[in-house]
């Protein structure tokens, strides 16, 4: 699933394309097939444009919220359960459970389904999985809801012999913003895409007492610093 297209940002090799590699090197070893999906579009419509709308009212708003929300478990779980793949469930690696109830009468029956912790409490990621939808969740399998990733995974990847095939054991877990990535400002990117506003710092007793200044207060909020806010140029 390709979500954002690096390439053109950088024009050079991004992280999907290492992705993809090993994706296709593991697929082969375990024969199975592999799809590749295209969503940028829809990740900019649903995802990025709010964020960055939000992000200008001074807001501190979680993409990858809303990217599981509207993307993984939307847009992506459409696409597996289509007739040319034909999928009954989406099955990702987040450290989450999707707990299930079955009425007594009919054990075919899903009554409900929750949303709970892994046992891997240290890698657990129900926050980023809090607002997908129940309907969704009914759909959704984790894996790795009762293996703790120190331990268990380990043992499991070693057993499988899947440690050399794409570097699976030397393959760090996903973490920031896909479309800023690891070695961009955070700040520097944003503001390609809002409109800077000035800010300062004042303290809370005195309001007229400045400590400080921003360049861009869409990208500062009042926990930046203890027991000080900023307040907006316009």
């Amino acid at each position: 699933m390709k979500n954002w297209n690096e390439r053109e940002e950088t024009n050079s090799e991004c992280q999907f394309d290492a992705d993809r590699r090993s994706a296709q090197k593991l697929a082969k070893y375990l024969s199975i097939d592999v799809h590749e999906v295209d969503f940028c579009r829809e990740y900019w419509q649903s995802v990025f444009s709010p964020f960055t709308e939000s992000v200008q009212k001074g807001e501190t708003p979680n993409p990858d919220v809303w990217c599981n929300r509207e993307i993984k478990f939307g847009k992506l779980l459409e696409y597996v359960k289509r007739e040319e793949i034909g999928a009954s469930y989406l099955m990702t690696g987040h450290y989450a459970k999707v707990w299930r109830e079955y009425d007594d009468d009919d054990e075919q029956l899903l009554k409900r389904v929750e949303l709970r912790r892994a046992k891997d409490e240290t890698k657990d990621q129900t926050y980023f999985l809090a607002s997908v939808p129940s309907k969704a969740l009914e759909s959704v399998i984790f894996p790795l809801a009762e293996l703790e990733k120190a331990t268990d995974v380990v043992k499991l990847i070693a057993r499988e012999l899947l440690g050399n095939v794409a570097n699976v054991l030397d393959r760090k877990s996903s973490a920031g913003i896909c479309f800023v990535g690891k070695k961009r400002n955070f700040s520097d990117f944003v503001h390609e895409y809002v409109q800077k506003d000035p800010a300062w710092f004042v303290d809370v007793e005195c309001i007229t007492d400045v400590l400080g200044s921003s360049e861009n207060s869409s990208t500062t909020d009042s926990s930046s610093s203890s027991g000080s806010s900023s307040s907006s140029s316009s």
